[in-house]
C-alpha cells in the first residue's frame, strides 16, 4: 500500500479534522451540554476530564495538528508540482495516523508510540527531500 502526495495530504488533513471533531464533540457534550441538557453530574464530568485516555487523546491531537501543517502543506505542493513522493507520503500518513491512536491507547513515552513518531519523522524527511528537489533543481552542465 502506498499513497501519492495528493492522497497523503488529503488523508492527513482529513484525519486531523476528524480527530478535532471527535474531541470537540466529546468535550462539549460533557462539559457544556452535559450538566444542563443531559443530566450529567459534575463528578462524572470531572472523572471524564481526568481519564487517562482523554488526556492522552487531547495531547496526541494537539501534537498531530502541529505536524499536519508540516506534512500536508508540502505534500499538497508536491502534488501540484506533479511529484509523486509516494515514499514520503506513505510514511507520513502511517506515522501520523498511528501516532494519535497508539498514544491515546498506550500513552507516551512507550516503544510503539515512539516507533510511530519515527515513521512520521521519516515521512517528513523524505517529503522535504522531494520538496528541496523541486525548489532547487540541479543545474544542467553543458
Amino acid at each position: 500500500m502506498s499513497f501519492s502526495a495528493l492522497q497523503g495530504a488529503t488523508l492527513i488533513s482529513a484525519h486531523c479534522g476528524l480527530t478535532k471533531l471527535i474531541i470537540s464533540f466529546t468535550y462539549r457534550t460533557y462539559n457544556f451540554f452535559g450538566p444542563k441538557f443531559l443530566g450529567i453530574e459534575k463528578e462524572q464530568i470531572d472523572k471524564f476530564n481526568e481519564n487517562f485516555h482523554v488526556k492522552e487523546f487531547q495531547k496526541a491531537i494537539a501534537n498531530e495538528s502541529e505536524f499536519a501543517a508540516f506534512l500536508a502543506g508540502p505534500l499538497f505542493y508536491l502534488a501540484l508540482a506533479g511529484v509523486e513522493a509516494s515514499q514520503g507520503a506513505t510514511l507520513a500518513v502511517l506515522g501520523q495516523v498511528s501516532y494519535v491512536w497508539t498514544r491515546t491507547a498506550l500513552g507516551y513515552p512507550c516503544i510503539p508510540t515512539i516507533a510511530t513518531a519515527i515513521l512520521r519523522y521519516a515521512g517528513m524527511a523524505l517529503t522535504f527531500v522531494e520538496l528541496w528537489k523541486v525548489a532547487f533543481p540541479a543545474k544542467s552542465i553543458k
